[in-house]
C-alpha cells in the first residue's frame, strides 16, 4: 500500500504574538504552500494572558491545518482545552499520522512504549543537549551556553526518530542537521520582528515519507533570495541580512564522527568526606557514566555533556540531603576568601589568581590560600549545602561545604591537597576525565 506524503509546517516561539501568526499564515497563502499539518514546538502563548495559547492555535486550525503541539516555558500557566483538530501531544500521547508515529515531549519526559517497527517523529520545545541549542542557560549547574535538555538525548537514543522538531534556542533557529539516522530541525522563532515592527520570523516546511530522506526548507516571512556574502550561495533570508544562517552558526553544524565509548571508559567520580567515618555508601555519587553517543556530534560536546550530566547528578543527590544548595560563582570567592596578606580585595579574579601563583607565602592553614591553590591546579566549583536542625528552643541552620573538582587521568588528584581540604571541613567530589577527552582540537 502506498502511503501519502506527510506534509507539515513547523513553528515555535510565538510568545503570544498574534500579529506574527497572521503574518505567517499570510506568507503561507502568498507562497501557495500546501500542507496538511502544523507542528507547534512550544512557547505559543504568554504569561499575562492564559487564553492566548488556545486563541493562537485556533487561528492556525481555522486556516485548515490539523494542529499538534507541545507546551514551552512561556505556556506553563496557559489554559488548554480539548478542541477538534488541535492536539496536545503530552496529553494525547503518540499518534499515527501518514505512517509515522508522532511523539511529543513538552513537559513530560517519561519514555513512551512505541509500537514495533514504528518510525517516530519527535516534537519537543527544548533541544537535545549539544544539538542546535546555543543560547542563554537557565540551570545553575550549566557552565557553558547549552540550553538543551539531557533527558531528551536519552529519549532520542531509544526512539531513534527520523525527525526531531524543536525550538527554544533562538540563536540556532532556522537550522537543521543530520546526526546518525535523525534529522534535527530547530524551528525557532516565529516572533522575530524588525525595529519597524515588520515580522521576519521563520517557519519550516517538512515533507516526508517512509521510503526516502525528508525534504526540509526554512522560510523567512517576507524573505528574499540573496547571495550570502560568505559562502556565495543563493539563499532565502530576511532582506536586511547579508549572511545566511548556516554561515552565522557554522560551528554548531560541525559533526565529528569519531566519538565512541572508548572516550568515556575511564571517567570516574570519587567522594572524600570531611568526616573520619561516614554511615552508608562511602561514595553516594555516580558509579557508572552512560552517554547516549548517537546524539553527541563531536568530542567537545561529549566533554561538556559529561561535565553537565555529573553536575546535575551531584545537585540532585545533595538536594536529598540539604534543604537548599548554593553554588558560589568564582568572582564571589574574592570576597569570601580574601587574601590574608592584602589590605583590600584584589580584583579582577584573574589578577588574584596570578598573584597567588607567584606568592611565596602559601599557608595551607589559611582557607583562602588553600582554595586559591586548588583553583590554580584544577577546575573547581564550590557548593554550600544548607539544612535546618531542630532542637527545641535552639533551632539552628547547618552548612556543609563541598568542592566539585574536575581533573584528568594524566593529572591525578594531589593527595596532600585533598587531605588539607578535608581538614578544613570540605567534602570533596573528584571527577577524573580521560586525557584523550580533555585534549581540544579544531573539531571540538
Amino acid at each position: 500500500m502506498c502511503l501519502a506524503l506527510l506534509r507539515a509546517v513547523a513553528i515555535s516561539d510565538i510568545h503570544g504574538r498574534r500579529d506574527a501568526v497572521k503574518a505567517f499564515l499570510k506568507d503561507l497563502k502568498d507562497r501557495k504552500i500546501e500542507v496538511d499539518y502544523a507542528l507547534v514546538a512550544g512557547d505559543i502563548g504568554c504569561p499575562e494572558d492564559p487564553y492566548r495559547l488556545m486563541n493562537i492555535l485556533k487561528m492556525i486550525r481555522n486556516f485548515g491545518l490539523e494542529v499538534y503541539y507541545v507546551i514551552g516555558n512561556w505556556d506553563i500557566d496557559s489554559r488548554t482545552e480539548e478542541a477538534n483538530g488541535i492536539y496536545n501531544l503530552d496529553k494525547q500521547g503518540p499518534v499515527n499520522i501518514q505512517g509515522f508515529t508522532l511523539v511529543g515531549h513538552g513537559e513530560r519526559f517519561e519514555e513512551y512504549n512505541l509500537p514495533p517497527n514504528s518510525l517516530p517523529i519527535m516534537l519537543s520545545h527544548y533541544p537535545p543537549y549539544g544539538i542546535l541549542d546555543r543560547g542563554f542557560k537557565y540551570t545553575p549547574y550549566r557552565k557553558g551556553s547549552h540550553t538543551g535538555v539531557i533527558k531528551l538525548n536519552y529519549l532520542l537514543e531509544d526512539y531513534n526518530p527520523l525527525i526531531h522538531v524543536f525550538g527554544h534556542a533562538h540563536k540556532s533557529g532556522g537550522l537543521n542537521m543530520k546526526l546518525g539516522g535523525t534529522y534535527y530541525i530547530n524551528v525557532a522563532r516565529l516572533d522575530r520582528f524588525t525595529r519597524e515592527n515588520k515580522c521576519i520570523g521563520n517557519y519550516t516546511l517538512i515533507v516526508a515519507d517512509r521510503g526516502s530522506p525528508p525534504r526540509i526548507k526554512h522560510i523567512y516571512i517576507g524573505g528574499v533570495y540573496k547571495v550570502c556574502a560568505r559562502c556565495g550561495k543563493k539563499v532565502l533570508m530576511p532582506p536586511s541580512w547579508d549572511v545566511c544562517k548556516e554561515c552565522m552558526m557554522k560551528d554548531e553544524l560541525i559533526v565529528y564522527p569519531q566519538v565512541s565509548a572508548t572516550h568515556i571508559q575511564n571517567v570516574s567520580v570519587s567522594f572524600v568526606s570531611c568526616l573520619e567515618e561516614r554511615d552508608g555508601d562511602p561514595n553516594p555519587f555516580i558509579s557508572k557514566i552512560t552517554v547516549p553517543l548517537t546524539t553527541i556530534r563531536n568530542k567537545g560536546v561529549l566533554r561538556e555533556f559529561i561535565e553537565d550530566n555529573i553536575r546535575e547528578e551531584v545537585y540532585n543527590i545533595l538536594l536529598k540531603k540539604h534543604s537548599q544548595l548554593l553554588t558560589l560563582p568564582k568572582d564571589s570567592l574574592l570576597y569570601l576568601y580574601p587574601c590574608p596578606r592584602a589590605e583590600k580585595s584584589i580584583t579582577p579574579f584573574i589578577l588574584r589568581l596570578l598573584k597567588c601563583k607567584n606568592c611565596s607565602h602559601y599557608d595551607p592553614s589559611k582557607e583562602s590560600c588553600l582554595i586559591f591553590r586548588t583553583l590554580l591546579k584544577y577546575k573547581i566549583e564550590l557548593l554550600w549545602g544548607i539544612g535546618f536542625k531542630s532542637g527545641g528552643q535552639n533551632d539552628e541552620h547547618t552548612l556543609e561545604k563541598y568542592l566539585l573538582i574536575f581533573t584528568g587521568d594524566h593529572k591525578p588528584m594531589d593527595e596532600s591537597l585533598l587531605e588539607e581540604l578535608r581538614l578544613h571541613h570540605f567534602n570533596v567530589i573528584v571527577v577524573s576525565m580521560p586525557s584523550s577527552l580533555l585534549r581540544r582540537s579544531e573539531k571540538d
